[in-house]
Order: structure tokens, then C-alpha cells, then sequence
């Protein structure tokens, strides 16, 4: 029986760690994206290109540019934290399941050996 209890705990805190890891790794791929994203913007704003001379439509234009690549950011990264949220609700009710699961389990394996 103790045997079987250590495998349940195992599983179960194995599955409950790759979970968070999940999490973990989404979160830093979300901070790593932005990061890109932002200084990719700045980058291209930056760049002069030589032959365009500088004039109200070309300010313009990047500045439109700039509104557009921000909203895209922003919206990005807004969706990225809800997915993250929902991610997060998502695992503690796994969680659960499991613990209950693990319970169940534990209960099943004591009458088991309480039977034989």
C-alpha cells in the first residue's frame, strides 16, 4: 500500500509541477516578446533611410506607424496577460482535481489492503 501511495504522490506532483513550469515558461515568453517587439519598433523608427529627405509625410507616416505597432503591442500583451490569468484558474482547478483524485485513490488503495 505504501508502495502504491508514493506512486500516486509522485504522478501527482510531477503532473502539478509541469503545470507550473508551463506557466512559468509562457510568462517569460510573453516578457521576452514584448521586449523584441519594443525594440524592433524602435529600431525601424530610428532608421533613416538615406535618398527620402525628411518631410511632414514621412514624420507622419511613422508616426502612424508608431500608433499601430504600439496598439498591436498592447493588444498583444493584453491578451497574453487574460490567457495567462485564465492559465493560472485553469491550474488550480487541475489541482484540485488531482488532490481529489489523489485522495480517492489513497481511499481506494487503504481498502484494498483493509479487504485482503
Amino acid at each position: 500500500m505504501n508502495k502504491t501511495i508514493e506512486y500516486i504522490d509522485v504522478v501527482t506532483d510531477t503532473q502539478k509541477q509541469a503545470c507550473q513550469q508551463l506557466l512559468y515558461a509562457q510568462k517569460e515568453l510573453k516578457s521576452q516578446m514584448e521586449s523584441t517587439l519594443n525594440k524592433a519598433q524602435n529600431t525601424f523608427v530610428s532608421i533613416y533611410v538615406p535618398g527620402i529627405a525628411k518631410s511632414k509625410k514621412t514624420d507622419e507616416a511613422l508616426s502612424i506607424f508608431n500608433t499601430l505597432f504600439g496598439a498591436s503591442i498592447s493588444t498583444a500583451s493584453t491578451i497574453a496577460d487574460e490567457v495567462s490569468k485564465f492559465q493560472e484558474y485553469w491550474i488550480r482547478i487541475y489541482e484540485k482535481q488531482l488532490n481529489i483524485g489523489q485522495n480517492v485513490m489513497k481511499n481506494f488503495a487503504g481498502i484494498a489492503v483493509i479487504k485482503e
